[in-house]
């Protein structure tokens, strides 16, 4: 199963829930869905500080928090979440600083579907 919707029809795949089968067999679903909300606790952590730290135009500071993000969001299968922080990340080491805003603008949009899409996944398979 692989969700898309309009918003993403350009980009391709929000969820890929292959990445989460193996974890999903051999979890518990109450330790399924404990990993699950520690993933989106940490997630909306490090997006509140991506965005603080563009407030005080701090953008080179952004990129290890975008490259974080890169490696969670890919773990989870966020396939398209994992792809805006991985642009975000090399926007700021090529220092296009001027894209950087949007991006951050669109990973929290991106991890928005991605959250929603693993929330129905869960609801499935947890």
């Amino acid at each position: 199963m692989v969700v898309k919707n309009d918003l993403c029809d350009a980009v391709g795949v929000v969820f890929d829930p292959t990445y989460l089968s193996d974890v999903a067999a051999a979890l518990a679903p109450e330790r399924l869905a404990a990993l699950m909300h520690s993933y989106f606790d940490h997630t909306d952590e490090q997006l509140t500080k991506i965005e603080a730290l563009l407030a005080s135009n701090d953008i080179e500071s952004i990129a290890p928090e975008a490259h974080a993000l890169v490696g969670s969001a890919g773990s989870f299968g966020a396939v398209h979440f994992s792809m805006i922080a991985r642009e975000l990340e090399q926007a700021i080491k090529n220092r296009q600083f001027d894209v950087v805003p949007l991006l951050a603008a669109d990973l929290r949009k991106a991890s928005d579907r991605a959250s929603a899409a693993l929330v129905e996944w869960l609801k499935v398979e947890g």
